[in-house]
């Protein structure tokens, strides 16, 4: 296999600069775009990394419920290949031109797949060294608040994409548009693809409570410019939400996984769900108040731009 390892080709393989995180381009991405590359030349699918993931990711768990340090120092370095073959998928899809719906939903289930393998381990390992069973209604609390918070971070990194470089680098599809398609398909024959297409509905209806803002924004934008972004808007919307990536981030998966290592590390991984549940909570409640009030700014500012209207009818349309 010839590498062809330059700096442009692996910048060809991000999603966006603006949205990737400073560890991810420092060494997720390049170690990422490596693996990709093996891939390619053993002709290894996207999705098949995806699972090779999950299952490195689900050992990783494994090895978490060991009180031993070395054990669990493997289990740190498992779930960060895990997290490398994640970046690979992607970085395949792209450099192969393979995106899916499949391979994106098949990549959160695995990210799914992953955590609940830790947080069993956690649990179990916790309930070994004497300590109360009722750590598990604990990690069920931790595991909801982590679902909402990264679900609502990997939802507005991808609304951000919408808006500043187009339609067609968003991830998340209209829940009109999913549901659409749901109904084109038949039960008998495509019993797979329609409950994933279910799957997908139901992950982008469960985020509507927190991201109704966005939705009316992007209504305008369908309607009033046929999904394209005017230029005006775009810069804008870059200018006003740019700095929200990093709340993104934090609420996804890097500093989540590397609380968990650090607490390892000093050997109380129990309080890791206490950093879900507090910490990260907090961040989740102060990010989705402020991205509200710069998205409801966005929609006066574009309200004002629309022509041959009235304030009034323009509400009526977006509501």
């Amino acid at each position: 296999m010839t590498i062809d390892f330059n700096k442009t080709q692996i910048e060809s393989t991000y999603k966006d600069k603006d949205v990737e995180e400073f560890i991810d381009i420092h060494f997720f991405r390049p170690f990422g775009y490596l693996l990709a590359l093996l891939a390619r030349s053993l002709k290894l699918t996207p999705n098949t990394v995806t699972i090779l993931g999950m299952i490195t990711g689900v050992i990783s768990g494994h090895l978490f419920y060991y009180s031993s340090m070395t054990i669990n120092i493997i289990g740190i370095f498992a779930k960060i290949f895990s997290n490398a073959l994640d970046s690979a998928d992607g970085q395949l899809a792209r450099m192969t031109h393979s995106e899916s719906q499949m391979g994106r939903i098949l990549d959160g289930i695995s990210s799914h797949v992953i955590f609940l393998s830790i947080y069993v381990h956690l649990c179990l390992r916790y309930i070994h060294e004497g300590h109360s069973k009722w750590i598990f209604v604990v990690a069920v609390l931790a595991g909801a608040s982590h679902f909402t918070q990264a679900a609502w971070g990997d939802y507005y990194r991808n609304a951000y994409l919408y808006f500043v470089r187009g339609p067609k680098y968003c991830e998340i599809s209209s829940s009109d548009q999913l549901l659409n398609q749901y109904h084109t398909l038949k039960w008998n024959g495509n019993f797979i693809h329609k409950f994933i297409k279910y799957l997908e509905i139901e992950y982008v209806l469960s985020l509507n409570l927190f991201t109704k803002s966005h939705r009316i924004l992007r209504a305008i934008i369908e309607k009033t410019y046929r999904g394209n972004t005017p230029h005006w808007l775009a810069q804008e919307y870059r200018r006003s939400i740019k700095a929200m990536n990093k709340y993104y981030n934090i609420l996804t998966i890097n500093v989540r996984q590397f609380a968990l290592f650090a607490l390892l590390l000093l050997k109380k991984p129990e309080l890791f769900f206490i950093f879900e549940l507090v910490v990260l909570s907090m961040v989740f409640i102060y990010a989705a108040i402020l991205q509200e009030n710069k998205i409801n700014h966005l929609i006066s500012i574009t309200k004002s731009h629309m022509p041959n209207k009235s304030s009034g009818e323009k509400d009526r349309d977006f509501r």
